[in-house]
């Protein structure tokens, strides 16, 4: 039986979309490309090339634009990192809450 603790509050869409971050650690700008893999109303996950993720915390504030293609127009939002982990792969896989949409 799926307790009310099991389920999401919102549907997570699963997409593979190219996905853009931008950060600032130390008084320095970053921006690196990734894959978003999936999408929900209030946060979403992706990961990154393991060399320019790494450096990504819980807790940080990143800038995000995912691009769909086709005719929708990209998904601009800021987020906060909840999780941050080496994945499998060589990747960083990050998971994060969107706390606005541009």
């Amino acid at each position: 039986m799926i307790t009310r603790d099991d389920k999401r509050d919102f549907i997570r869409m699963q997409i593979e979309a190219p996905i853009q971050v931008q950060w600032q650690a130390n008084g320095t700008q970053y921006e690196c490309s990734g894959v978003c893999h999936d999408l929900s109303a209030t946060g979403l996950s992706f990961s990154l090339p393991f060399e320019q993720g790494s450096g990504i915390q819980k807790g940080d504030a990143l800038y995000v634009t995912i691009t769909g293609g086709h005719s929708l127009p990209p998904l601009q939002a800021q987020v906060t990192v909840i999780r941050s982990e080496q994945g499998e792969q060589g990747n960083w896989d990050i998971g994060a809450q969107i706390t606005q949409i541009e």
